[in-house]
């Protein structure tokens, strides 16, 4: 936390603590996590500060946590808390796309449109 700094560490400590994720205990992969996301989405906090905190709130961060401690021993804690957070945080509700066009307002502010071809994956593709 010191390379990134004391902003980043209030923004870190502030997403934990002030937002109803915080339900969780506080632990030391927990917290490195929400700090590679404050990293990672810098973008998105600084469009929408308080879209990111909105999504925290909704965030079921004790029943990821809880998921996620099954990998324990199988995986890096820190980085696989980070992904799946992400992925909670950034997800559109079930039946819609995150082609910008039906997703949540948070995510469809982030996600660029492009003309590139979908691919729909089958067990053939894999």
């Amino acid at each position: 936390m010191q390379i990134r700094g004391e902003e980043h560490l209030r923004l870190v400590l502030t997403t934990l603590a002030e937002t109803k994720g915080a339900q969780a205990p506080l632990e030391s992969h927990v917290i490195w996590a929400a700090s590679d996301l404050v990293t990672s989405c810098s973008e998105f906090i600084e469009q929408d500060a308080s879209a990111w905190l909105e999504m925290w709130d909704r965030l079921p961060l004790g029943w990821i946590m809880y998921a996620i401690s099954k990998l324990k021993g199988e995986m890096d804690q820190r980085r696989a808390l980070a992904g799946a957070i992400y992925v909670d945080l950034f997800k559109a509700p079930r039946g819609e796309s995150l082609t910008g066009l039906k997703a949540t307002p948070a995510a469809s502010r982030h996600v660029k449109v492009t003309n590139e071809k979908i691919v729909e994956y089958t067990d053939a593709n894999c």
